[in-house]
């Protein structure tokens, strides 16, 4: 584990503070940054403040809580932010792409332009309860996964 934060303030839903309150280092909220050896760092952001289980420092093991998702940063809802990087700086280094091992493919949000400026909840069409498995992919854009 590379870094953490944790002292940032949950935003109020659908109400996302304008950009221009952000510096670089808050932009992301309460995050988490891994270090997954070969040069990749692994991002989980927008996490709920003060919840953050894990420290700089500590071994994380897959499937670990890292802590639960929130609204912090430049958000509007709660959701998680994750990205792979060859740096651990999540802003000054080049993403890298990646796929999911597994995951269940729940639904999709029909109003995703609405939901991603704040003027809606998320409209979601779920599908069958227990989902759709998909493997080796990246969800596509609006899609709501459960791993």
């Amino acid at each position: 584990m590379v870094s953490t934060r944790e002292n940032l303030p949950e935003n109020r839903p659908l109400m996302e503070p304008p950009g221009d309150t952000f510096t670089p280092q808050t932009t992301l909220g309460n995050n988490v940054v891994l270090a997954l050896g070969g040069g990749r760092y692994a991002l989980y952001a927008h996490l709920q403040g003060g919840s953050v289980r894990v420290r700089a420092g500590q071994r994380v093991r897959s499937g670990q809580v890292l802590g639960p998702v929130g609204n912090s940063g430049q958000s509007g809802g709660a959701h998680l932010h994750f990205q792979l990087s060859d740096g651990p700086d999540p802003v000054a280094s080049n993403g890298l792409p990646y796929t999911f091992g597994r995951f269940l493919y729940a639904g999709r949000v029909r109003n995703i332009e609405q939901f991603l400026t704040g003027n809606a909840n998320a409209d979601v069409l779920w599908l069958r309860p227990d989902g759709l498995q998909r493997r080796r992919e990246l969800p596509r854009h609006a899609t709501v996964v459960r791993f």
